[in-house]
C-alpha cells in the first residue's frame, strides 16, 4: 500500500475518535441521540417503517397521521436511504444513534478525502474533515434531530470529489462516483440539500472548464469533465427513481405543489448583525438551548412563520482557526473557488435583507419549493472547511509556495485581530439587536471571547514565528490543527446528548385507557399555552392513529379540510396540525379523544388522568371512519367544494360533497342508508362491509390519494373524492364487501429505471477497471484511483 493511501486510511480512522468521544453517553442500550425531529417524527414514524420492512415490503402508506399519508414518497423520512435501513435488523433506538454516528464519520471521511485529493496533506485532510463534520452547520443537526440531513450531508463531499477527479483527468470511474453520490443525495431525505449540491457541482465544473480554457485547452477537452458529470448525474437520478418518482407524485398533491410564496420562502433568513455568531456562538448563552434565540425572525407580517428560528437552522460556526486558515488560502492564491462559494452562501443566507436569494427564487426552476435560506450556511461551512485545508497545506508546503503562504499569514492574522476587536466592542449590542429580541439569559460571552481570542492570538504568534524563523516554526504548524479540533469539540459538546426512549411514552394508565376505549377512533393533541403543549406525533409513538401530526409537506386537500374544521382559512399553510377549535366539520376528523398536559376548558370532559397526562372526550360526536350517506351533491372545482363544506348548513355524516357527476345521489339525507364497519385495517389494505338499504355512497374518512384502488364484491370500482379529501365508493342496495388497496405504481416504475441506472454504473466501473489494467500496476501514471493525473486547478 502506498504512503498516501496509508496516510488517508489513518485520517479516516482518526475520525472515529471524536465521534466516539462525543457520543459515548448515547451508545447504551437504554438511550438514543436526543433531537427535536427524532422525537417529533423520526422515532414515532420509524416504528411503522420497521414493521413494514420486517414483513418484506416497503412502507408505502402511513395511516397514522393526517388521516393517512404516503410513507415512502415524502423524502424527509429518507425511507430508502442506506443508513435508514439499519432500522430493519436493529432496535429502533440503536439504529437512530448509529445513523447519526455513521453519518458524521462519513461526512468527516468524505471531506478529508476531498481535501487530501487537492492537497496531498494528511494533516490538512484531517482539518477539513473536522471543520465540516463538527462545525456548526453539521453537528447542530444532532440536537435538531435532522438525521436525514446528516445522511444527505455525508454524500456531499463525495459528489465534489467526483468533480475534482473529473477535472484532474478522470473518466468513467469518476463519473460512477458522481452517479452514486447523486443517488445518495436524492434518497438521503433532504431535497433542498440535494438541489444545492447539484448547483455546487455545476459551479465547480464550470469553474474548472473556464480555468482549463484560460490555460489554453481546447473546448472539447475543457467540456469533457462536464459531459462525464452529466452522464453520472443522469445515472444517479435513475438509481434514485424509486424515491424520486413517488416524490414527484407526492409533490403534486402536497402543499408545495406550486412552490412557496415569497414570505414562506424567506422564512429563516439570517440577520446581518448575527454573522458575528461565526466567531461568538456563545454570545447569548449556551447555543444548544437557544430555541427562541435572538438571531432572526421569520418574515415580518407573516402570521404563520413570524417568530424566532432555532440556532440549529442557522449555525455556520467553523472556528476562528478555520477562518484564519481560509484567509491564508485566499492570500496564497489557493482555494479561491471555495472562498467564492462560502461568500455566495453567506450572501444568499441574508435573503430577507439582500435581493440575491429572491433572484434565485424567481429564476431557478424548483428553487421556490424550499424555505429557510439560512441553510445555505451549510454550504458555507463545507466551503470554509475546504479552504481551511488549503490554507494549512500552504503553510506546510515546501519551497516557494510555502514561503509565500507564511509571509502572507502575518497580515491575515492582523486583519483577523482587527475584526475580532470590532466585533467584541459591538458584542453586547449584537445580542440585543435582532428586531427587538432580548438575549437569552445565561453566561456564555466569556466562552465566546475565549474561543475567539485564544486561537487568534496563538495564530498571530505562530504567523510571526513562521515569518521570522520559517525553518524552526514550520514544525509547529500541526499545532493549529490540534487547536482547531479542541475549538470545535468545545463547541460541539452541548449539541450531543442522550435521551431515554421512554421519555416519549405516555403513562401506562393513559395508554391502557385508550387501548380499551378507542376502537376505530382516532386520537389527537390539544395544543395551546406551552404548559400543556405535547408533540403532535405522540399518538403514533404510543401506538394510536391520529387525525393530525407533523409533516413539512402535508397533502394539500387534507390540510384544507383540517383548516376548515379548525375554523381557519383553507389556504393557511400548516406543517403541524392539532385540533384547536370545534366546528360543524370537526366530526369529519373521526377523532373521539384528545390529550393534554394541563386542564382544558369546561367544554371538554376529562375521562382519564394519569401521571400528568389528561385524556378528554370530544365535545361533539365524531363520525366513524366508514359510513354510508344517501345524498351526495356535486360541486365543480376546488373553490365550490370548499365553499359548500364551509357552509354551516352542510351536515357531515348525512350528506357528502363530490366532484364527479357519477357519484351524485339525490336521496333524503335524514333517512338511514344502512350500517358500515371496517373488518380489516392494515396500512396498505382496508376492508369495509356495508349494508346499503338504498343507493348510497360509502365514505371512508382516510385521505384520498392516487394509487388507491377499490373493489366492490371483487369487481373494480372507481374511488371518488368525498368531502374534498376523503374516499368515496358508490354502492347499490344490498350487502357489499368493499376492499381498498394501495399500489404505489411510481415506485415500481422507479425500480425498473433504477435497474437501468445500476447497469450503467456497473458499465462505468468496468470501463474504469479495464483502463486501470492497461495503465499498469500501482505507481504508474493513471493507475491508482486516488492519484490525480494532473494538479487540480486552483
Amino acid at each position: 500500500m502506498s504512503h498516501g493511501r496509508r496516510a488517508l486510511l489513518g485520517v479516516a480512522a482518526a475520525g472515529v475518535l471524536p465521534v466516539v468521544v462525543l457520543f459515548w453517553g448515547t451508545l447504551g442500550e437504554d438511550t438514543m441521540v436526543h433531537g427535536h425531529d427524532v422525537a417529533l417524527q423520526l422515532h414515532p414514524l420509524g416504528r411503522l417503517g420497521r414493521e413494514c420492512w420486517s414483513r418484506g415490503e416497503p412502507p408505502f402508506w402511513n395511516p397514522s397521521v393526517w388521516c393517512g399519508t404516503p410513507y415512502l414518497a415524502p423524502a424527509n423520512l429518507g425511507a430508502l436511504a442506506p443508513l435508514s435501513l439499519l432500522t430493519v435488523p436493529l432496535p429502533l433506538e440503536t439504529a437512530i444513534t448509529l445513523q447519526v454516528v455513521l453519518a458524521l464519520w462519513l461526512a468527516f471521511s468524505g471531506a478529508a478525502l476531498l481535501a487530501w485529493w487537492r492537497t496531498r496533506d494528511p494533516v490538512a485532510a484531517a482539518v477539513a474533515g473536522s471543520v465540516f463534520a463538527f462545525g456548526g452547520s453539521v453537528v447542530t443537526r444532532v440536537l435538531a434531530g435532522h438525521v436525514t440531513v446528516l445522511g444527505t450531508l455525508a454524500a456531499l463531499p463525495f459528489l465534489l470529489l467526483g468533480a475534482e477527479m473529473l477535472l484532474s483527468g478522470g473518466g468513467a470511474g469518476a463519473a460512477a462516483l458522481v452517479a452514486l453520490s447523486t443517488a445518495l443525495l436524492v434518497v438521503g431525505g433532504t431535497p433542498q440539500l440535494a438541489y444545492l449540491g447539484a448547483l455546487v457541482l455545476g459551479a465547480r465544473l464550470l469553474a474548472g472548464a473556464l480555468a482549463a480554457r484560460r490555460q489554453g485547452a481546447p473546448w472539447p477537452a475543457s467540456a469533457r469533465p462536464v459531459a462525464w458529470a452529466v452522464l453520472g448525474g443522469v445515472l444517479g437520478v435513475l438509481l434514485s427513481s424509486p424515491q424520486l418518482l413517488p416524490g414527484f407524485e407526492y409533490a403534486r398533491e402536497s402543499v408545495r405543489h406550486e412552490g412557496l410564496d415569497v414570505a414562506n420562502a424567506l422564512y429563516g433568513s439570517v440577520g446581518p448583525a448575527h454573522l458575528a455568531y461565526y466567531l461568538f456562538p456563545f454570545a447569548s448563552g449556551d447555543p444548544s438551548g437557544l430555541h427562541g434565540n435572538p438571531m432572526v425572525r421569520g418574515a415580518p407580517g407573516d402570521a404563520v412563520n413570524e417568530g424566532l428560528v432555532p440556532y440549529w437552522e442557522l449555525s455556520g460556526f467553523v472556528g476562528v482557526t478555520a477562518l484564519a486558515l481560509a484567509g491564508v488560502a485566499v492570500a496564497s492564491r489557493r482555494g479561491r473557488f471555495w472562498a467564492a462559494l462560502a461568500a455566495a452562501a453567506v450572501v444568499g443566507s441574508l435573503a430577507y435583507t439582500l435581493p440575491f436569494y429572491r433572484w434565485a427564487y424567481e429564476l431557478l426552476p424548483g428553487f421556490r419549493l424550499f424555505r429557510v435560506p439560512g441553510r445555505l450556511l451549510i454550504l458555507a461551512g463545507f466551503a470554509l472547511a475546504m479552504a481551511a485545508a488549503e490554507g494549512l497545506a500552504a503553510l506546510r508546503a515546501e519551497g516557494t509556495a510555502g514561503d509565500l503562504a507564511r509571509r502572507r499569514a502575518w497580515p491575515v492574522a492582523i486583519g483577523l485581530g482587527i475584526v475580532l476587536l470590532v466585533v467584541t466592542a459591538l458584542l453586547p449590542g449584537v445580542t440585543r439587536a435582532t428586531i427587538g429580541s432580548p438575549p437569552i439569559e445565561g453566561e456564555g460571552q466569556e466562552d465566546s471571547l475565549a474561543m475567539a481570542w485564544v486561537p487568534a492570538l496563538l495564530f498571530a504568534a505562530l504567523a510571526l514565528g513562521l515569518r521570522k524563523a520559517p525553518a524552526g516554526a514550520r514544525a509547529a504548524v500541526p499545532a493549529l490543527a490540534g487547536l482547531l479540533v479542541l475549538e470545535l469539540f468545545f463547541f460541539a459538546r452541548p449539541f450531543v446528548g442522550p435521551i431515554a426512549p421512554s421519555d416519549t411514552l405516555w403513562a401506562p394508565g393513559a395508554r391502557q385507557f385508550l387501548e380499551r376505549e378507542t376502537g376505530g377512533w382516532r386520537v389527537d393533541v390539544a395544543m395551546g399555552p406551552a404548559d400543556y403543549r405535547v408533540r403532535p406525533n405522540e399518538p403514533v409513538r404510543n401506538g394510536f392513529r391520529s387525525c393530525g401530526g407533523y409533516d413539512p409537506a402535508v397533502l394539500r386537500r387534507t390540510m384544507e379540510v383540517y383548516n376548515l374544521a379548525n375554523g381557519e382559512p383553507a389556504e393557511r399553510p400548516r406543517f403541524v396540525s392539532v385540533i384547536e377549535r370545534i366546528t360543524h366539520l370537526t366530526p369529519l376528523l373521526s377523532c373521539r379523544y384528545v390529550f393534554a398536559r394541563a386542564p382544558l376548558s369546561s367544554a371538554w370532559r376529562e375521562v382519564c388522568s394519569a401521571e400528568g397526562l389528561r385524556v378528554y372526550e370530544m365535545p361533539v360526536a365524531p363520525l366513524p371512519r366508514a359510513y354510508l350517506v344517501r345524498r351526495a351533491r356535486v360541486a365543480e372545482g376546488r373553490d365550490a367544494v370548499l365553499a359548500r363544506l364551509s357552509d354551516s348548513s352542510f351536515r357531515p355524516g348525512l350528506e357528502a360533497v363530490v366532484e364527479e357527476a357519477g357519484a351524485a345521489l339525490d336521496g333524503l339525507p335524514a333517512a338511514a342508508p344502512g350500517p358500515a364497519r371496517i373488518v380489516e385495517d392494515l396500512p396498505h389494505r382496508v376492508v369495509v362491509e356495508a349494508e346499503a338499504a338504498v343507493p348510497s355512497l360509502l365514505v371512508l374518512l382516510d385521505s384520498w390519494y392516487p394509487g388507491w384502488e377499490a373493489t366492490v364484491d371483487g369487481e373494480p370500482a372507481p374511488i371518488h373524492r368525498a368531502d374534498h379529501a376523503f374516499r368515496g365508493v358508490r354502492l347499490s342496495p344490498g350487502t357489499h364487501r368493499v376492499e381498498f388497496v394501495y399500489r404505489c405504481a411510481p415506485f415500481r416504475r422507479g425500480l425498473g429505471l433504477a435497474g437501468l441506472g445500476g447497469a450503467g454504473v456497473l458499465a462505468l466501473l468496468a470501463i474504469a477497471w479495464r483502463g486501470r489494467r492497461r495503465s499498469g500496476p500501482p505507481g504508474v501514471a493513471g493507475a491508482p484511483a486516488l492519484t490525480p493525473a494532473a494538479p487540480p486547478p486552483r
